[in-house]
């Protein structure tokens, strides 16, 4: 991305979350001063935002995106998914790709598509499984993990890809393998049925050249 756009969770595919502007360096960052702030949505807070064309996209808990005006702090535009009330819905990122912002949503487990220049709802489509964290976009796909608890098994423990014009699932790829699968002999005899809690609650990665996601 260009020097003062930070894109996805990290700022770029590597993931190395390292900013290649020089403005602020270590002799001057003494003189650094607070330049606006403002009040988030109650609960956890572990977000990043994106920023783009001047422009900071933030999501905050409860399902509520915005957009701000990254020198001043100024709202453009919020929208409020309002089908939750709990401030105890913590998420990592949100993701950018061409003219839209994607989010899947705490209260009902929807992966939601806003216009990023309005945040005007543009669909909506239910999808399975926990979030602890948001999507990437990847090779034109919306790539998002699961988080598992310890009681969950093969059937909840995967990594799905989406496509961004509907939001209609791509591909599955279950996290727990069969017996006969690659992997699966490293569970021993336990029945697959009964194998449990391997999650993808982080964010991904992914290399464009080999066109793999990690």
């Amino acid at each position: 991305p260009p020097a003062d756009d930070w894109l996805m969770y990290r700022r770029t595919y590597n993931a190395w979350g390292y900013s290649p502007l020089s403005e602020i360096n270590k002799n001057n960052i003494s003189g650094l001063r607070l330049a606006w702030s403002r009040a988030m949505e109650p609960g956890e807070q572990e977000t990043t935002p994106l920023i783009h064309n001047g422009v900071m996209y933030l999501a905050n808990p409860g399902d509520v995106i915005q957009a701000l005006d990254a020198k001043n702090g100024d709202l453009i535009w919020e929208y409020r998914h309002g089908t939750i009330k709990s401030g105890k819905t913590r998420v990592r990122n949100i993701a950018i790709y061409e003219d839209k912002i994607f989010h899947f949503t705490k209260g009902e487990q929807h992966l939601i598509a806003l216009h990023a220049a309005t945040g005007a709802l543009i669909w909506e489509v239910p999808v399975a499984g926990n979030f602890s964290s948001g999507p990437i976009v990847a090779n034109g796909h919306i790539v998002s993990g699961r988080s598992c608890s310890p009681a969950e098994g093969p059937d909840v423990c995967f990594i799905a890809a989406y496509d961004p014009d509907n939001g209609s699932e791509i591909w599955r790829t279950r996290l727990i393998p069969r017996p006969n699968e690659p992997g699966g002999n490293t569970w021993g005899d336990l029945p697959y049925e009964e194998r449990r809690h391997v999650g993808a609650w982080g964010v991904g990665s992914y290399d464009p050249n080999l066109n793999l996601i990690f």
